[in-house]
């Protein structure tokens, strides 16, 4: 859950495209009702692994920057 939680803005940004895409791509086995629930099994996974890459090479790169330009003022004594 915690994992989930650092990735979560990945989640909320990709979750639309992927179920959209798996949408499309299995027309024929929604149909039925295993059918629909391979494609949330599938758009759950697939939406995990897109947030997790783009937290890995896009978010936490950018994480590290933000650290290394924050000014902090100090008091004066």
């Amino acid at each position: 859950m915690t994992y989930l939680g650092k990735i979560s803005y990945g989640l909320y940004v990709f979750h639309s495209l992927v179920l959209l895409l798996v949408w499309a791509l299995l027309t024929r086995v929604r149909q039925n009702a295993a059918g629909r629930g391979s494609m949330i099994v599938l758009g759950f996974t697939l939406t995990v692994a897109l947030a997790a890459l783009s937290y890995r090479f896009v978010e936490a790169p950018m994480l590290r920057l933000k650290r290394r330009f924050t000014y902090v003022e100090s008091r004066t004594v």
